[in-house]
């Protein structure tokens, strides 16, 4: 664990984000599997080799975990260290609460983060890997069109003044619909160009391929594509 004073950031390697992500994992899992069989009527002895039964709960806990905001960005965080600015110096830091001392914590779960973590701040997550890199994280919900996304991303912009500082947008497409190609990130990136933002930070749009690929597309300040297979710790691969 480290420190950096100026920005009152505890930061992890990408081992240490790891053991904290799986320990809440298996607590997490445990917890709301009880839960799940108790809520169904199910005992253990029913479950036990009955897949059907199984792969309801497991959907069942999957999909409300889905829906914790901190969830999602703790394993953005992680997985994007791990696959995108992947090294051994490789650091992964939040902003802390104002008062915290960072030598009287003791992180061993997510739990244990979120209570030191600072949550009204710009920058969600950081990442330290040649300089640090900080990012704020949105969820996208709506239709998978171009024109609504756009306006998403406008709004979003509009109220942080246009400028985001030095504070890269990270943008998760968790839409309504089952066709992502209709949204033309060029068209996106033409209206954006047209906004005169203030920054020059990155908008990074990232959105899982039919289980099979995660895919980040950069519009702006330059309109880029990479994709990487659905598993961690993966490589990105550009393309073009």
């Amino acid at each position: 664990m480290y420190y950096l004073k100026k920005l009152h950031m505890i930061c992890f390697d990408a081992k240490e984000m790891e053991g904290i992500y799986e320990a809440t994992q298996k607590r997490l899992l445990s917890q709301e599997l009880n839960k799940e069989i108790t809520g169904k009527g199910y005992s253990y002895e029913e479950i036990r080799g009955n897949k059907q039964k199984m792969n309801e709960i497991a959907d069942s806990v999957v999909a409300r975990g889905q829906k914790d905001k901190s969830n999602i960005e703790f394993f953005i965080a992680l997985d994007t260290c791990l696959s995108f600015y992947k090294g051994n110096d490789t650091k992964i830091c939040f902003v802390l609460k104002n008062g915290i001392q960072p030598n009287k914590i003791k992180v061993g779960n997510l739990e244990d983060l979120r209570n030191v973590v600072k949550e009204d701040t710009l920058t969600d997550f950081a990442i330290f890997f040649s300089g640090l890199r900080q990012f704020q994280l949105k969820q996208y919900k709506g239709e998978l069109k171009t024109e609504p996304f756009f306006n998403f991303i406008r709004n979003k912009l509009a109220g942080y003044g246009n400028d985001l500082k030095d504070v890269n947008l990270l943008i998760v497409l968790q839409g309504n619909g089952s066709n992502i190609s209709e949204i033309e990130y060029k068209e996106i990136y033409e209206k954006i160009s047209e906004l005169k933002l203030k920054f020059f930070s990155e908008i990074l749009v990232i959105y899982n391929e039919n289980n099979k690929f995660n895919v980040i597309n950069q519009i702006y300040p330059e309109l880029k594509s990479m994709k990487k297979e659905f598993n961690l710790p993966s490589e990105y691969r550009d393309l073009g």
